[in-house]
């Protein structure tokens, strides 16, 4: 299995991802959290600032360090890869679903 299908809540898929970016993006702890987070959200879409608030990484990160880090460098790894679009004005985040995310995750909180 070389790649997954990325769908929105209907089930369409709405792009391909290749399962070594998938690891890569789940690699990195602070993005696996916020994934996490957007995974457990049940419509689809969910306000970025709240998100952020809640997925802070601890210790010496203040929100500001955390947001301005997020949108320069994770939202756009998340983007490009299709598992997210962010509407900036709005400032909605929408999930779209990979299977191998959610299977990866349950096996990394299983431990």
């Amino acid at each position: 299995m070389n790649e997954c299908q990325i769908m929105d809540e209907d089930g369409v898929t709405q792009c391909a991802c290749r399962t070594d970016d998938v690891l890569r993006l789940l690699a990195d702890t602070r993005r696996r959290k916020f994934i996490a987070a957007l995974e457990s959200c049940e419509d689809g879409w969910i306000q970025v600032e709240p998100l952020l608030r809640q997925t802070i990484p601890a210790g010496k990160t203040s929100l500001e360090a955390w947001t301005r880090e997020f949108c320069h460098v994770h939202l756009p790894m998340l983007e490009d890869h299709g598992l997210i679009d962010y509407d900036s004005e709005d400032g909605l985040i929408r999930r779209y679903h990979c299977e191998l995310v959610s299977d990866v995750l349950a096996v990394i909180d299983s431990d």
